[in-house]
């Protein structure tokens, strides 16, 4: 059945029920609940299209660590599940696990490929995660049948659930876990509207998704808020599907003919969203406390004994106001910086301590403080008409000073992270990062100096390691730079991040012509899905191993307690912005 099938039998049906699903499948951060769900779901409620979450990478977590699983005791099996659902890295192994999902010949067929890829660079970093330990007869591959159990079965009981339409929120790493999800609901449950959306459904991968995935109806890129209430209102009434909206005119549903008898077609992308005019987000129905923050702010009350470490997810601006880093998707995809007033921030913390009871705030907005004069009014604002919540945040380093640290600290910030990147002036340049390595330091001084004052007060930030145009000479540098202030480094560090190149980002354009898919060995065979993210043989150079032992070198004065370090002569492994 076609959507535009599927759009004549809506038409003859008296009364449509426009009910639906949102749904964020495994693997996904377990940090906070996927906050643009909560709002995209708000926003079809109020034109009424009744609309459901669901977290089946959160239920997924739970499900595992209570399960018994044949030949693995709780304690290996618990290990196990804490390597799958990593709380603020990438799951690059879950990612290996729920491509096999795709794959007749399994896991073993994945391993296979990755022995015979002709990149170095692609072996090391897969047998670095241990993919060969899906394949063996071992405790990973026994829990990954049992993952693999538990989720089909869940979501049989989506499709027999009150559904017209399901959507699912597609990030990097639960592509392959969300488009097995919607095959399954599409043999189960013909007439089921299946949409693809998500932070990493754009305009330039809504037809490539589809074209994979013959089982799904359409792909809406971010923002979909518009957009997808005027599909799900239009198909009611048997209207075509409006601009910003990629779907699949003839056949490839129901028979799951060939990908390449598909017919896709798309207007012009939707506008980016209002941030003043969106609904308060909904989080009613999820339960925030199986979410493990990967920051504690309850702990930051003095004299009590704060044990609700629930946290709400907000989001107060889209993309940044400098927005000329070169590995940045929000360079192309948020060309402009878009805010909310302090006033209609305040708006909504109130009502979501109000509803939820929670004073424990995230905001995910990649830079908070993009406006001086807006961070100063919001942290005064905040302390003054909602003092008791503590929050989270981060922050861009070069528009850090006493001021805006003094009002953020005001309004109830008690945690901060910082997207430093280097320290040395050839690499931020080659980032196109915007400020020197001066200004960095002299950043970096402030946040410990005021950091000294109140006990409190956390940050930490990260280094970017492996850039394509990384020298020694540049990592010699930041050795340097950390020998004389370790202060600013001992302790602050929280992730050495492996520089990938980002497909649709100024880097790809520059460096892509040579760029190597890191999932390319993970898809099966079929039409191309974009890998996503990428390596360069640029990164491959004779200096290499010395330049990894200079990282690991840093790191070891930097994170003197972690137990064994994340980088080797193959490249870090998966950290928090891998």
């Amino acid at each position: 059945m076609t959507l535009t099938e599927l759009t004549v039998r809506r038409r003859r049906s008296p009364s449509p029920r426009r009910h639906g699903l949102l749904v964020c499948a495994p693997f996904h951060s377990t940090s906070n609940a996927p906050v643009g769900l909560a709002y995209l779901r708000a926003h079809l409620q109020e034109r009424g299209i009744r609309t459901d979450l669901l977290d089946l990478n959160i239920e997924a977590r739970r499900a595992l660590r209570s399960a018994v699983v044949p030949g693995v005791d709780d304690h290996d099996r618990d290990v196990l599940v804490a390597r799958l659902f990593m709380q603020s890295q990438r799951s690059y192994l879950g990612e290996a696990l729920t491509w096999a999902w795709h794959d007749d010949g399994g896991a073993a067929a994945i391993a296979k490929r990755i022995e015979a890829h002709p990149s170095s660079l692609v072996r090391e970093f897969w047998h670095g995660i241990d993919i060969d330990g899906l394949v063996s007869d071992n405790p990973l591959r026994r829990v990954a049948a049992a993952l693999r159990a538990w989720f089909d079965e869940r979501v049989r009981e989506v499709a027999r659930g009150p559904y017209d339409w399901v959507g699912f929120s597609l990030t990097i790493s639960n592509v392959a876990a969300s488009l097995h999800a919607a095959r399954l609901l599409r043999g189960a449950r013909p007439d089921l509207l299946i949409v693809l959306g998500g932070p990493h459904v754009s305009a330039r991968t809504a037809e490539e998704l589809l074209r994979a995935a013959p089982w799904v109806d359409a792909a809406v890129p971010a923002p979909a808020y518009e957009a997808l209430e005027q599909l799900l209102s239009g198909l009611a009434c048997g209207a075509a599907p409006p601009p910003g909206v990629w779907w699949r005119q003839g056949g490839g549903r129901a028979d799951l003919r060939p990908w390449r008898d598909a017919v896709i077609e798309s207007g012009p992308p939707a506008g980016h969203a209002d941030m003043e005019a969106l609904p308060l987000a909904d989080w009613s129905g999820l339960d925030l406390a199986l979410y493990d923050p990967a920051f504690d702010v309850s702990a930051a009350r003095p004299g009590t004994k704060v044990t609700d470490r629930r946290t709400v997810a907000l989001q107060t601006s889209r993309g940044c106001s400098y927005s000329k880093c070169e590995f940045c998707h929000n360079v192309v995809d948020y060309p402009r910086y878009l805010l909310q007033t302090p006033g209609r921030v305040v708006r909504e913390v109130q009502h979501q301590v109000a509803t939820l009871g929670v004073t424990n705030v995230f905001f995910t907005d990649d830079e908070f403080n993009g406006s001086r004069r807006r961070m100063v009014e919001l942290g005064n604002s905040l302390g003054d008409n909602v003092p008791d919540i503590r929050f989270f945040a981060w922050l861009r380093l070069d528009k850090i000073d006493r001021p805006v640290l003094e009002a953020l600290y005001r309004g109830g910030c008690r945690q901060v992270f910082i997207g430093v990147e280097a320290v040395d002036d050839a690499l931020l340049g080659s980032m196109t990062k915007g400020y020197s390595a001066a200004v960095a330091l002299d950043r970096l001084r402030r946040l410990a100096e005021f950091a000294g004052e109140r006990s409190d007060f956390r940050y930490s930030f990260n280094l970017i390691v492996d850039h394509p145009q990384e020298q020694l000479g540049s990592v010699i540098a930041t050795f340097e730079a950390v020998c004389r202030e370790p202060e600013l480094f001992v302790g602050r560090v929280a992730a050495f991040c492996r520089y990938h190149l980002y497909e649709g980002t100024p880097a790809f354009a520059r460096f892509g012509s040579d760029a190597i898919g890191v999932l390319e060995p993970l898809f099966p065979q079929g039409p191309p899905i974009d890998s996503f993210r990428y390596l360069t043989p640029l990164q491959d150079r004779p200096d290499r191993r010395e330049r990894f032992a200079l990282w690991e070198a840093i790191e070891a004065i930097t994170c003197p307690h972690r137990a064994t370090t994340t980088l080797s002569a193959a490249g870090p492994g998966p950290t928090i912005y891998d």
